[in-house]
């Protein structure tokens, strides 16, 4: 073999095997970033759930966790609110910082909803009322909307998806002598279109 035929050969083993390389790293980065995350709830407080003839006060203390399902790329959560709610009235709104869910990672955030003195027509003042003294479970909800992207240390998704998730039924047990509520169960959320 010849001196050059020596040094090309290696060469271009070294080329085709990484590209061999680069090729299997990109699809299994973009095979994975049509993995959406998942949310759930699995840890939720309500201080002193007070209720008047039209108005409502309470603190919520809402333990969410987003997993990443993704092996190759992060997510990255932008333009994230959310809504908590009873039955179809929204008792409070807000956002969230911008962060990130790692790969093949969790992520807690903690929720700190809060209302107070929240206008309420009288019929829905006296169903929570009802259904926290008589049956001792009040059920909440949660709406989630944000603008997710992937991104890992090769690629980086400048496209952006809108995700919403709802997590209902909050389920909250009641302590009658405290009207304090615990979340009876976590909850997995469901993505809606």
């Amino acid at each position: 073999m010849s001196g050059c035929c020596r040094v090309i050969a290696p060469l271009i083993t070294l080329v085709v095997l990484a590209v061999l390389i680069i090729v299997v790293v990109l699809s299994i980065n973009l095979h994975d970033a049509n993995l959406p995350p998942t949310f759930e709830v699995y840890s939720a407080s309500i201080n002193s759930l007070t209720v008047n003839t039209a108005e409502l006060t309470a603190d919520w203390n809402i333990l969410l966790s987003t997993k990443n399902p993704n092996h190759g790329m992060r997510v990255y959560y932008e333009a994230t609110s959310f809504e908590l709610f009873y039955k179809d009235i929204v008792l409070d709104k807000s956002t969230l910082p911008i962060f990130f869910t790692d790969k093949s990672a969790t992520q807690v955030i903690n929720m700190k909803p809060s209302v107070v003195n929240k206008p309420l027509d009288a019929s829905v003042a006296n169903d929570i009322v009802l259904s926290r003294d008589e049956h001792g479970i009040v059920e909440f909800g949660l709406n989630i909307s944000t603008s997710i992207r992937f991104k890992n240390n090769l690629l980086r998704s400048h496209d952006h998806k809108s995700l919403k998730v709802v997590c209902y039924p909050l389920k909250f047990v009641f302590n009658n002598a405290t009207h304090a509520g615990t979340l009876s169960q976590g909850l997995t959320c469901r993505r809606v279109e």
